[in-house]
């Protein structure tokens, strides 16, 4: 956390909860991987594939699953990926050392850790879907409910739709965002 440098911040459905929504991706990235013959020949086939929407969902929801490895257990001795994957690739059992190092970059446990930063922040926007299909609404709740405790200023709005059905609110969210920001310079 920067509060120093960020006192208004927005999270549109932003990574949270990383107990209920992670741990969900190991079954569809072990078949995945397996399917394509491991970690390097998936990224080849995804990397270089001129669609790879059309690879389907266990592809994106697989290299969603990769591509977090460098961002919350970086290792840059494990090449292609540049990190450490939370799971055994053979068996799916969590390795308890690299988890961890997920779970303190989850935002619902940063929130713990940073109070005194967390305290200074203005103003926290939180939206998410009613049906995010990786449960972000629930991670945003708790972050919810810390902020109350700490007086954080906050707004947490759920919206009908998915994880990928939140376009359409961006201008809103930058007209709260603005709104915010001027009524603090008054």
């Amino acid at each position: 956390m920067r509060p120093d440098c960020f006192k208004f911040v927005c999270s549109s459905s932003g990574d949270s909860f990383f107990e209920a929504n992670l741990p969900r991706n190991i079954i569809f990235a072990i078949e995945t991987l397996e399917q394509a013959g491991g970690v390097n020949k998936f990224l080849e086939l995804f990397l270089n594939h001129p669609d790879p929407d059309t690879l389907g969902q266990k592809a994106s929801e697989t290299m969603l699953t990769l591509s977090m490895a460098p961002c919350y257990a970086p290792n840059l001795k494990n090449s292609p990926l540049l990190g450490d994957l939370f799971f055994d690739e053979k068996t799916g059992a969590i390795k308890q050392k690299t988890w961890d190092k997920y779970l303190a970059w989850d935002p619902v446990r940063m929130l713990d850790r940073f109070k005194s930063h967390a305290s200074q922040l203005r103003f926290v926007l939180l939206e998410a879907g009613i049906s995010d299909e990786h449960g972000l609404q629930l991670g945003h709740r708790q972050i919810a409910v810390k902020l109350a405790k700490l007086g954080v200023p906050f707004e947490n709005k759920e919206y009908p739709g998915t994880h990928s059905s939140l376009h359409y609110r961006i201008e809103h969210r930058f007209t709260i965002l603005v709104k915010k920001i001027m009524e603090s310079q008054k």
